[in-house]
């Protein structure tokens, strides 16, 4: 990538932060993709809505709500609660955030220490509908429960315990929903899932008492923020960038997609988004933003054995928080190990890991210390996978390696993952390296690193 190219993204990353910050205060534009903005929770928008066989009802007091119910729990396969909620329309994916933030001053009122209020997003108005809560318990308890599926079973993510007044944020970015608590004046992290909700949803606020007497909960500082960031694709893109025989993939992101199809070695569809950020700048040059998107995304073949895999990484100086970017590479959903991969890149903003993710579970296989990378400029990160041995370089230097002895990952596609970051993605390029002794032949048997192929 030229200076002049990584220069002027820097300047369309600033234009894209300023509309955040107008669509904030409610700015809205037409639509068809352009950035919108939409109305603030406030009661002429509200919606009182039980489930289960609750009572409930929500009144002012001074600045703040008191909102009381009774209702048995969110919990199984379906619910018994009082619900003050308001639709919101979420077109375009990761483009599209919607961010429910709210104090609960105090839940009064109980007999059940399971009692709860908090703050929700619900797919629709049916009990045992997919839903996402996070709740507080009158202990002060987080709690972030989820149902994935209409009437299925509930989960439950339990968090700190806070003392009252408690400041929630609940943020949708396509089908990923993260929870959010403030502790100590700064948000942290609680949890993300994925939850397969449709276009319009109810968010808003919810109370059950667990008994039949109601109890009380006093929430203020109430808001919803709708925004949405996405621009159409590329009319007619022809890729101008010839292509090589050892080419696996390549992806620099200027026809203004990650999606487009048809799939090609020079246009890969990525896997786990539908709407990508892109952004374009004043010669026409474009990136993947991903501001706060929290997950996963994926592509390529589960066939690919040994490559190098690069990605080139920008971090916004105002970015906060875990500030994670890496780059998967022989990445495959299994059976038995679910997402089976290495991911190795920035977390934390001034640190280079190299982790393995197996059945849900990241194990750090190295790390090291780096100077900041929150500073605007463009970094490049590598990945070298040969046989049993990775090489992790950041802007062409060796930093670590490691070689699995147990369980190796022998052959995937590559990915990316990003959490509670502001970030340029670009550059996505895969080559494939040849193994002079044992070919793929190894890759694919497990072992046999140190003979050749028969």
């Amino acid at each position: 990538m030229t200076l002049k190219k990584r220069l002027m993204q820097r300047s369309a990353l600033r234009m894209c932060l300023a509309f955040l910050l107008v669509s904030s205060i409610g700015w809205a534009a037409a639509p068809g993709g352009l950035p919108r903005a939409s109305a603030a929770f406030t009661p002429s928008t509200w919606t009182v809505d039980t489930y289960g066989g609750a009572t409930g009802s929500i009144a002012a007091s001074g600045s703040k709500y008191n909102l009381q119910s009774t209702g048995a729990n969110v919990w199984g396969n379906a619910d018994s609660f009082t619900f003050v909620s308001q639709e919101e329309e979420s077109l375009y994916d990761e483009c599209s955030s919607v961010t429910i933030t709210g104090t609960i001053y105090s839940i009064s009122g109980y007999e059940n220490v399971n009692a709860a209020a908090g703050l929700m997003f619900r797919d629709s108005e049916e009990a045992g509908a997919k839903n996402v809560m996070l709740r507080v318990l009158p202990s002060g308890g987080i709690r972030y429960t989820y149902r994935t599926a209409d009437g299925g079973t509930t989960a439950n993510a339990s968090g700190p315990t806070l003392t009252f007044p408690i400041e929630l944020k609940l943020v949708r970015q396509g089908n990923i929903f993260t929870a959010y608590y403030k502790q100590s004046g700064v948000w942290k992290l609680h949890k993300y899932v994925e939850v397969d909700m449709g276009t319009n949803v109810r968010a808003g606020i919810g109370a059950f008492s667990v008994t039949s007497n109601p109890i009380t909960a006093e929430f203020g500082d109430l808001d919803i923020v709708n925004t949405s960031n996405y621009s159409p694709p590329v009319d007619g893109y022809v890729d101008p960038e010839p292509t090589s025989p050892n080419l696996l993939l390549r992806d620099r992101f200027e026809d203004g997609s990650a999606t487009n199809t048809p799939e090609a070695v020079n246009n890969p569809v990525w896997r786990g988004v539908r709407y990508a950020c892109i952004v374009e700048d004043g010669a026409g040059n474009r990136a993947w933003v991903r501001d706060g998107s929290n997950g996963y995304v994926y592509a390529g073949s589960n066939a690919w054995t040994d490559y190098e895999a690069s990605l080139d990484v920008k971090f916004d100086a105002a970015s906060s928080g875990l500030n994670i970017a890496q780059l998967l590479v022989r990445s495959r959903q299994t059976a038995i190990y679910g997402n089976f991969c290495y991911a190795a890149g920035i977390s934390g903003g001034n640190k280079l890991v190299l982790e393995k993710l197996t059945a849900g579970e990241s194990t750090t296989l190295g790390s090291v210390g780096i100077a900041s990378v929150l500073d605007g400029q463009w970094r490049t990160i590598k990945i070298r996978a040969l046989d049993n041995t990775l090489n992790v370089y950041l802007d062409g230097v060796l930093k670590l390696s490691y070689t699995d002895e147990l369980l190796p990952n022998l052959r995937g596609g590559v990915g990316i993952r990003t959490e509670e970051s502001l970030v340029q993605l670009d550059n996505v390029i895969v080559t494939k390296v040849d193994d002079p002794l044992g070919g793929d032949y190894d890759n694919w048997v497990g072992g046999r690193f140190d003979r050749p192929a028969p």
